[in-house]
């Protein structure tokens, strides 16, 4: 049946046909489990990020933040986890704006939504993926999402003092050494990411000040 699927659905245009094929594709992670496989995954993300236009006044059609939504949707669940991470750090460097601020948006969401326990693998390469996006460019767009993904990161971490500290000291380290070189050019940024991840809650507070 999946290998069927993913034939019928391959190439699908149709912004109705795709929210039905997203909510089908969540139903298949949540009841075959078993059969999943990268193919599906594969299939799935051709479409990421969402560049629909709608049609101003047609009730016929989805709207774009419902295929967003859908999307996000099968990303998010953890049956595709191992796979997810990776595509959006992959997508975290591309030269596309577009796809650099939503891969930005679900990272966190990935964190909130995944078992801390396989999260705590991907914590070194999702902070160096973003701090490469903040300190190699100038795009204020880039660095909203980039600077909000580490705030929502770090708020969620906080329900664990391990990988908390575990996230936090690579990140406290480097900034710290970047905004004590006078000649360094990164040094605003570095100031404003240590500022998200101190102020994102109590714990992490607590952390930097005593590293």
């Amino acid at each position: 049946f999946i290998s069927v699927f993913i034939q019928a659905m391959d190439g699908e245009k149709d912004p109705r046909n795709l929210l039905v094929i997203f909510k089908i594709v969540a139903i298949i992670l949540t009841h075959f489990s078993a059969f999943i496989t990268e193919d599906l995954f594969d299939v799935i993300t051709c479409y990421f990020p969402i560049s629909f236009k709608e049609k101003p006044g047609d009730p016929k059609l989805v709207s774009k933040s419902d295929l967003i939504d859908g999307l996000r949707g099968c990303l998010l669940h953890n049956n595709f986890a191992k796979y997810t991470i990776p595509f959006l750090l992959d997508k975290i460097s591309s030269d596309e704006p577009d796809e650099k601020v939503e891969a930005l948006y679900l990272i966190p969401s990935c964190v909130s939504s995944f078992e801390l326990t396989m999260i705590s693998s991907h914590l070194e390469d999702i902070w160096a993926s973003i701090r490469t996006e903040l300190l190699d460019q100038n795009n204020e767009q880039v660095e909203e999402a980039g600077l909000s993904a580490l705030h929502r990161i770090t708020t969620t971490l906080s329900r664990s003092t391990t990988l908390l500290a575990q996230f936090l000291k690579p990140i406290y380290t480097q900034c710290l050494h970047e905004i004590k070189d006078l000649d360094s050019g990164v040094s605003l940024i570095c100031g404003k990411i240590l500022h998200v991840v101190s102020a994102a809650s109590l714990e992490s507070e607590n952390i930097v000040l005593k590293l």
